[in-house]
């Protein structure tokens, strides 16, 4: 069960993704992050509540840890807004699909920050699939972008005439 964790998480974000596609179509920016906000707030109270999770902030008196935390709040809050925004602006499965590709970027900052280097030919070959997937991906947009263009130009040409 505790192997199929990532394949639950990932249903979940099939299913999040479709809902804010959905959602954002009426609320703004800042109304879905407040409610994301607000479910996390519950979330964590539940948890403490229910499963007896300790909420402990002592260690961030240590600096070090406190830096690492606000840096990967900032860099979640960022990254959501850009992925809402995009969203928004492309729909739920061009932004998944080309989201995805953050495995290539984990390894590399991991040895960036912590000079892990954890990184083996399997996962080589897997960021080289995740690359020609993503180019896929976007040229295959680029390419609908310019049929949809040029059907609009020669729809308006024959209209002229």
């Amino acid at each position: 069960m505790i192997y199929g964790l990532p394949l639950i998480a990932a249903i979940l974000w099939g299913v999040f993704y479709a809902l804010m596609e959905l959602g954002m179509k009426e609320l703004s920016l800042s109304t879905f992050l407040l409610l994301l906000a607000t479910a996390s707030f519950s979330t964590s109270i539940i948890f403490h509540n229910f499963l007896g999770s300790e909420i402990n902030l002592t260690p961030l008196q240590n600096p070090k840890i406190l830096i690492m935390c606000i840096g990967a709040l900032l860099a979640a809050s960022l990254a959501d807004i850009a992925i809402y925004q995009s969203v928004k602006l492309f729909g739920a499965t061009y932004t998944s699909m080309i989201e995805i590709a953050y495995p290539l970027f984990v390894p590399i900052f991991i040895w960036l920050l912590s000079g892990n280097h954890n990184i083996t030919a399997g996962t080589v070959a897997g960021g080289v699939i995740i690359i020609i997937g993503v180019y896929v991906m976007i040229y295959g947009e680029l390419n609908q972008e310019e049929t949809n263009i040029t059907k609009i130009e020669v729809s308006y040409k024959s209209k002229e005439t």
